[in-house]
Parts: C-alpha cells; structure tokens; sequence
C-alpha cells in the first residue's frame, strides 16, 4: 500500500473474535445489524456496530477478500452456461434409460443436475434447463431486440424553432443578408408567424 507494497492477505489482516464472526456472519446474510447480533453484540448497539464495522477498513477488506474468493466473475458465469447451453448428456444414461448419477459425477456434470431423488431405489434426475442457459448468454451478447411500439403525435412550433434558429445565427453574425449578385435574398419573414 505505501512506498509500493501489496495490500495485505486475507491472512494478514488481523481481527479479534467478535470482529471474525461479524464479517462471516454478514457474508451469511449481507445485513449489518443481523450480523452484529448473531456474532454477540448488544441488541442495544447491534445497528450502530454493524454500521460501524462496516465502515472499518481492515474488516471491509476482510469481507471483501471473502466475498471476491466466492463470487464468479464475468468470464466464469459465461462459460458455465455455455456448458449448461452445449453439453452432450448423451452417454449418461444407463442401459435402462435413466440417467446414472456415478456418470455425472465422474465426468464432472453435475452442474446440469439441477435436483434429484431416489424413488423405489431409482434415481430420478430433474436437469437444468438448457433452453434457459443459452437465453441468458443470447441477451448477454445482445443477440436479442425488444421490439416496442410507440404510438405518439408530435407538436412543433415551427415559428418557435425559426425564431431560435434566426437568434442564434444573429449571434453567431451568420444570418443571411440580401445577396443581389446571386440572386438570395433573405426569406426569414416568410417564417414569422
């Protein structure tokens, strides 16, 4: 931080007890005063102290760090739903046509698994909806236009917007004179209303 040097680790920023159980009961719940109560704080002070703590760099910093280690970024988001949107399920279903679950597992697919439960000793597996994944990369690309159908009459002043435009160019010593040689004359009365 000064003189050039890294921020501290998630290691070395130092907190008490009572400061720990604060930042990681915020990450449960992201509410101050709930976290504050939760990791022993008076009822009486539980908003103040939350607020506060907050508010304090090294506990901020500690949350945060926690917070960036848990969050997918941009990049992954993306390519999970890509494999959500692509993914070949083919070859996990077993000889009688359910889907085996030591399958999905061992080819690492269980985030396309979005539940399952066994029913008479049969698993049966609920899947994420793949339709849904390539959705929601479709609008991230912009693949998608909202058509919006405006109905709506516009009024101009028309002697207004002359008089605003013979205005300005006053201003700016460009209004047209009376040029004989070339035959222009200036017209800005014809607009007058």
């Amino acid at each position: 931080m000064e003189n050039g040097e890294a921020p501290p680790t998630i290691e070395e920023i130092h907190l008490n007890d009572k400061q720990k159980k604060f930042a990681h009961e915020y990450l449960a719940c992201l509410n101050a005063s709930k976290a504050a109560l939760a990791a022993g704080y008076s009822p009486k002070t539980a908003y103040q102290i939350g607020f506060e703590n907050l508010r304090k760099p090294h506990i901020r910093r500690y949350i945060d760090e926690r917070l960036n280690a848990t969050v997918l970024g941009k990049q992954e988001v993306l390519t999970l739903l890509s494999r959500q949107a692509t993914a070949d399920i083919a070859d996990l279903f077993g000889e009688d046509g359910s889907i085996d679950i030591e399958k999905v597992r061992d080819r690492r697919y269980s985030h396309l698994v979005e539940s399952f439960r066994i029913n008479d000793g049969k698993v049966e597996v609920k899947l994420i909806d793949r339709q849904n994944a390539a959705i929601q990369l479709g609008k991230f690309h912009k693949l998608f236009t909202q058509k919006v159908e405006l109905d709506a009459t516009l009024f101009f002043n028309w002697s207004d917007l002359v008089r605003e435009a013979e205005t300005e160019a006053k201003q700016e010593n460009e209004y047209p004179r009376d040029i004989t040689e070339s035959g222009l004359q200036d017209h800005s009365d014809t607009f007058e209303a």
